[in-house]
């Protein structure tokens, strides 16, 4: 009996965790890097993680989405706004100008 290929979509890998690989691709990028030591800081909406980042509001929307298929941001939607943080699974502890944060296996 032939084995069968396992395929996976986008969707339920984001669902089921991310790989060290990928994670690691993830957090290459210098606006979601950003994103990230913004959101360890505080809830905050696009436009201030775009003027954070220095980089246009669509870039910005693209990493997040990058980011929340991860599992390591959610979005709130408040009014006409969406607010970013991070997820309870992700830890930020600051010290200084140093942040760390945390991300479970």
């Amino acid at each position: 009996m032939a084995k069968r290929k396992r395929t996976t979509s986008k969707r339920s890998s984001a669902r089921a965790g991310v790989d060290l690989g990928s994670l690691l691709g993830i957090l290459a990028g210098d606006v979601r890097r950003i994103i990230l030591l913004e959101l360890a800081q505080s809830p905050r909406e696009v436009t201030a993680l775009a003027e954070a980042a220095d980089a246009e509001i669509s870039v910005v929307s693209h990493n997040l989405r990058r980011l929340r298929d991860a599992g390591l941001v959610v979005q709130t939607p408040v009014s006409r706004q969406r607010v970013y943080e991070l997820t309870r699974a992700v830890q930020a502890s600051r010290r200084g100008n140093k942040i760390t944060l945390t991300i479970p296996a």
